[in-house]
């Protein structure tokens, strides 16, 4: 029996699908053996009328025409489903592979720890601009529901599902994509108590503002079983300094906490600290006449007066500094600047340590500079040093964490 789906048009374009199966009209009765789809090759006529619909496809948003070749890609994978059942959940991702080879643009997500709940991303595999279709898994006993939002990013998901013991919404689900723009977006929504619906609770607009991360993931941050979202995005320029092109970035981490029916609030950003960032925080401390909270960003306080003297605390004008390379590591220990001071146009290599698990300034001496364009090899490990165009700048590198994604 085929089920309706109807698109909700609006603010949040959230398409809510119906709980039973629809079937292809060309599909075999039997049910699928878990890992082996039955009535494979009966799909494709179902799968050719399907990729021509996307082929014809001509506007980038879902609308009640242009979702008929998701929606048929979401019934073959709801029948999958139904034919793995609820036991067999873990090995979903055979889906994935399945309608891929039909000739779709397709993937599947799961919650390892709650295998019972997927989301199947769908994509026109002819029209990359195109929104994508996430469509939502889950079973309620034996009984299997879907429920679909559209996307219009659909790469690298990204999805959590966690019990908050609330009875009137039980199951929480959080997902996060990316557009081919580098966007990430967030989807928060809230299971009804009948377990038949998932009411949206944040979205594009109405929720944590990713726009401007590069890596964001579910990582369980305080270690009580429910998820934060945690986001790395680069540094907003600092005009006192300018960095070549290879050279390493500052990077902000924020991490957003779910705060009752608020859903996900910003908790906490600050600079991942690593060398750069240290360095331009005691350069911008002596330009502030903050000479005690410079001198504990020291191995040794007594060089607080040796960078005095250098002049590094008189000039605050764009681009008196610039970072033209260091040790040939993502995160480099040593960097190398130049400095145009009261004494000229000087390059430094300077070094770095740990104190009590933070960075600290260790030294620095004077660089010999060759003529031209890059700066001559530095003693020890070879140097990244290749100068920026004017006003240019590079992409952040991201954090060292454990894992990429948290599913």
């Amino acid at each position: 029996m085929k089920s309706v789906r109807r698109v909700v048009v609006g603010l949040l374009a959230v398409v809510v699908a119906g709980a039973g199966a629809f079937a292809p009209a060309h599909a075999a009765a039997p049910g699928v053996r878990p890992w082996t789809p039955a009535s494979f090759d009966s799909l494709q006529t179902w799968s050719t009328a399907a990729r021509v619909m996307f082929r014809e496809q001509a506007t980038d948003p879902i609308d009640s025409v242009t979702i008929e070749p998701y929606n048929r890609v979401g019934s073959i994978a709801m029948r999958w489903f139904q034919g793995l059942g609820r036991d067999h959940m873990p090995e979903a991702r055979t889906i994935e592979s399945a309608l891929d080879s039909l000739g779709f643009d397709t993937e599947v997500v799961l919650d390892d720890k709650l295998p019972a709940f997927a989301l199947l991303v769908v994509r026109n595999p002819f029209r990359t601009s195109a929104s994508a279709m996430g469509f939502m898994y889950w079973f309620r006993g034996t009984r299997l529901f879907e429920q679909g939002v559209e996307m219009r990013g659909g790469l690298d998901p990204i999805m959590k599902v966690w019990w908050n013991d609330n009875q009137a919404a039980p199951y929480e689900w959080a997902i996060a994509d990316r557009g081919r723009d580098g966007t990430h977006r967030f989807f928060l929504f809230r299971l009804s108590a009948d377990g038949g619906i998932w009411q949206p609770g944040q979205y594009e607009g109405e929720g944590p503002d990713l726009a401007n991360a590069h890596t964001v993931s579910f990582e369980d941050v305080n270690g009580d079983g429910l998820p934060e979202l945690v986001t790395w995005s680069p540094a907003a320029p600092d005009t006192l300094f300018e960095a070549c092109t290879s050279c390493p970035s500052r990077v902000i981490e924020r991490i957003y906490t779910e705060r009752g029916g608020l859903g996900f609030q910003l908790h906490d950003s600050r600079m991942v600290p690593a060398p750069y960032s240290i360095f331009m925080l005691f350069v911008h401390l002596l330009i502030s006449h903050n000479r005690e909270a410079a001198a504990r960003l020291l191995d040794d306080p007594a060089l607080l007066g040796t960078a005095l003297g250098m002049g590094w605390g008189t000039r605050h004008s764009p681009g008196t500094w610039l970072l033209e390379g260091g040790e040939n590591q993502h995160w480099p220990e040593w960097l190398q600047f130049r400095f145009r001071g009261p004494r000229g146009v000087e390059h430094y290599v300077v070094r770095f340590t740990q104190k009590d698990g933070r960075w600290i300034l260790k030294s620095w001496k004077h660089a010999a500079i060759s003529t031209g364009p890059n700066p001559t090899p530095l003693p020890g490990p070879a140097a990244t040093s290749t100068h920026p165009a004017a006003g240019s700048h590079h992409p952040a590198q991201a954090p060292h964490r454990p894992a990429r994604r948290a599913h």
